[in-house]
């Protein structure tokens, strides 16, 4: 267990805390790897570097917004939203 061996013991010692439950591992993620991903998405697609580029920053703008308004929901109504790297690669 990355959190040590009092965690590892609790889960030996009651297994549906692993059966029955999903654990957050992610963290956020930096800017250059938001860039680097949206840069590789779009290696391919027929775009002035210029434009690109643009279009990279959009990406990272609106993932970095969407964690913002994440927390910001979860303070106001009590209630966690998760934003994972799946939903910056779908």
């Amino acid at each position: 267990s990355p959190i040590g061996d009092e965690f590892r013991t609790r889960l030996r010692r009651f297994p549906s805390l692993v059966n029955c439950c999903t654990i957050d591992w992610f963290h956020r993620w930096p800017e250059n790897a938001l860039k680097s991903v949206a840069n590789r998405y779009l290696k391919d697609v027929d775009l002035q570097q210029d434009i690109k580029e643009k279009v990279v920053d959009a990406c990272v703008t609106m993932q970095e917004s969407v964690i913002e308004t994440a927390t910001e929901f979860q303070i106001t109504n009590r209630i966690n939203t998760y934003v994972t790297p799946t939903s910056y690669l779908d």
